[in-house]
């Protein structure tokens, strides 16, 4: 993923790439703020609670955050990129291949209300589907990653690729140093592939 730039400083090519973006951005918003503020509101008019508005002192800098979480409300964490995120930064946002959203992996959660019919076609934006199922893994945890699908030549596709993405920046970076310290790696966290990776952060935590 390059740095964002101004639409004048485009090609022909990503400009309408950037215009379809926004586009497709600008309607998951207005499902996002149904899902989180009209959906949620009544949630808590069907259980007869007081839906908690937050207090206008709440909005000011440096204010005090309530800790309090709501069952009725419903939450969510969700990036969606223009382009698509390397591999170089999966150390700080981890997406990897058991969590791609295939049939093989969201089968195995066995919370999320699925079926062996699953269409892998659903996670494309441009599915008539894929609000479907946008809804049924919006509650689960940690992040989702929607990005350019890279693997469509020719065409500008997004693709919900990725579910229950964790973002560990520190925790990566103190695992590398230990990593290299003790000389399991030479210099890269991710240089033996995923599953190394995986195991070496396992060690971290069995070494503290």
């Amino acid at each position: 993923m390059a740095f964002w730039s101004v639409r004048e400083e485009l090609s022909q090519a990503n400009r309408l790439r950037r215009s379809y973006y926004e586009l497709l951005r600008d309607e998951l918003d207005q499902y996002l703020l149904q899902y989180t503020l009209i959906e949620s509101y009544n949630n808590f008019l069907s259980k007869n609670t007081p839906y908690p508005f937050v207090e206008k002192r709440e909005l000011k800098p440096r204010a005090r955050i309530p800790g309090i979480e709501y069952e009725c409300q419903n939450s969510f964490l969700l990036i969606f990129v223009e382009d698509y995120i390397q591999e170089v930064h999966k150390k700080y946002i981890r997406f990897f291949s058991q969590n791609k959203t295939t049939k093989v992996n969201l089968l195995r959660y066995d919370s999320l209300p699925l079926t062996n019919k699953f269409d892998r076609n659903q996670k494309y934006l441009e599915s008539a589907h894929f609000t479907d199922l946008l809804k049924i893994l919006l509650p689960v945890d940690y992040a989702l990653l929607i990005q350019r699908d890279i693997d469509s030549k020719g065409k500008n596709r997004f693709s919900l690729s990725h579910f229950h993405v964790r973002i560990d920046w520190p925790i990566s970076d103190a695992t590398e140093d230990l990593a290299g310290t003790l000389r399991y790696i030479s210099k890269d966290l991710y240089e033996k592939g995923d599953k190394y990776a995986e195991d070496i952060q396992k060690k971290f935590f069995e070494y503290y």
